[in-house]
């Protein structure tokens, strides 16, 4: 029931955003996703990460995100996307979308995770 809320609110929060262009999150799309999350869950873990920061992923998923459903949220980098790919062909737990993975688009990382 908590969560049912909390879902119908954050929909209605971001149908109201969808009239402001200050984020396009329209034209942001998923490139990897995790599977979806079972509805029975009580919560899940979703952690915003750099690209390269697979040590720190690896660590966060053998201790305390160990056995609960985690999330790792990234944008692109060039630099970095095949390893990303093979990392997430791995654990399955990535979420990357299309945007530059950069602190500026914080906030795309923080809202694509609700989507």
């Amino acid at each position: 029931m908590k969560t049912n809320l909390i879902l119908l609110s954050l929909t209605l929060f971001l149908e109201y955003c969808s009239c402001f262009n200050v984020l396009d999150l329209k034209d942001v799309k998923y490139t990897l996703q995790p599977e979806v999350c079972n509805p029975d869950s009580d919560f899940v873990i979703v952690v915003h990460s750099a690209p390269d920061h697979f040590e720190l992923r690896n660590a966060v998923r053998e201790t305390w995100a160990s056995g609960a459903k985690t999330v790792f949220v990234l944008g692109e980098n060039v630099e970095f996307n095949n390893d990303i790919l093979n990392e997430h062909k791995k654990h399955g737990d990535i979420l990357q979308a299309t945007f530059q993975d950069a602190y500026r688009n914080m906030t795309y990382k923080h809202l694509i995770a609700y989507r």
